[in-house]
């Protein structure tokens, strides 16, 4: 296929040939614009200039970006606020980080008993899917938003 200067320079030569060439140029032209975009609406030649009309776009806003980009945000905060500010100093370099996501961690720590450790910041947790003879198992942050939970049940 021509290429858009190809096309509009054989166009330009054209103006002067009968009409049927005329009007082949421009349909070529045409084809040209509407590969190239799909604004173009409209197409015509006036002697030796090509007018092309373009075609209003419009972008539906149905999503809620803005919300969506503050709650991974915030998310964001919340996570490395765990992680840099009680996390690290509390167990140092017997704490690695073994995988992460949007919302969760999953971590390796070397300790006696992790429970005993959750006991000491239990308000940092929703503990309340642990089994209720289970020492950490309360349900004062059931289904608070920012508090941290236990995937594994507390087994």
């Amino acid at each position: 296929m021509a290429s858009v200067s190809e096309i509009l320079d054989n166009f330009n030569s054209g103006l002067y040939k009968t009409k049927d060439e005329l009007e082949n140029a421009l349909q070529k032209i045409h084809e040209c614009v509407a590969l190239v975009s799909d604004s173009i609406s409209d197409l015509n030649a006036y002697e030796e200039m090509v007018d092309a009309f373009d075609r209003k776009s419009s972008i539906k806003m149905d999503k809620t970006i803005y919300i969506g980009f503050c709650v991974l945000y915030l998310s964001k905060m919340l996570m490395y606020d765990f992680d840099y500010k009680m996390m690290l100093p509390k167990y140092g370099e017997r704490l690695s980080l073994a995988y992460t996501d949007t919302d969760s961690f999953i971590y390796c720590i070397k300790t006696g008993n992790i429970y005993e450790d959750m006991l000491k910041n239990l308000d940092t947790f929703d503990t309340s899917n642990y089994p209720q003879d289970h020492p950490c198992y309360s349900v004062r942050n059931k289904k608070v938003i920012g508090k941290f939970k236990d995937e594994c049940d507390g087994k």
